[in-house]
């Protein structure tokens, strides 16, 4: 059986009015179930009728769903500008195709970061190889655009490289970054 089923198997029958009900047994993953409550005439009709129609939603509550939408969508836009203004063309080339941002390390020689595009952790590479991964978290109180976090990371890693990766949480290092940091 199937969890979150239900199979009925008549186990008594009668009649109500015109209606031909049964009494069920319910067998669930959990085991078997007895119903012993006998439906009424008016309980079997509202099984079989159909509900009216649906409820309709608040005026006032789907206008300002709309209005946030609205203004979600237009501060994604403007963070979007923002974001475009601080990548050089390789960078905006991947930020197109939702492939990780790139930020060469000025601590570590042939260090890159690779700031994915849709969160994640950040990808240190040597050489081809990853050499550790990164957990950099940028906390807002509300709803801020993607856009906007991937510049908050690209211009840490940018300007404070050092108190980034003292930030970070640092998963499988293969080269430990926060070595020669002060």
């Amino acid at each position: 059986m199937t969890s979150n089923s239900s199979w009925y198997t008549s186990s008594v029958t009668g009649t109500a009015g015109d209606i031909d009900w049964m009494q069920t047994t319910a067998t669930t993953m959990a085991g078997t179930g007895y119903y012993n409550r006998v439906l009424s005439s008016d309980e079997i009709i509202q099984l079989y009728e159909r509900p009216g129609p649906p409820p309709q939603p608040d005026p006032e509550a789907v206008r300002r769903r709309e209005l946030q939408k609205k203004e979600d969508d237009e501060a994604s836009e403007q963070a979007k500008r923002l974001l475009l203004e601080y990548l050089d063309e390789k960078n905006r080339k991947n930020f197109a195709e939702e492939k990780p941002l790139e930020v060469e390390s000025g601590i570590h020689s042939g260090v890159k970061y690779h700031i994915p595009h849709y969160g994640g952790r950040i990808k240190a590479w040597k050489r081809d190889k990853i050499v550790s991964e990164l957990c950099l978290q940028v906390r807002a109180p509300e709803w801020i655009p993607h856009e906007d976090r991937l510049l908050a990371k690209l211009l840490y890693l940018r300007s404070d490289e050092a108190t980034a990766l003292r930030t970070a949480n640092h998963f499988n290092i293969k080269e430990n970054l926060l070595e020669g940091l002060s």
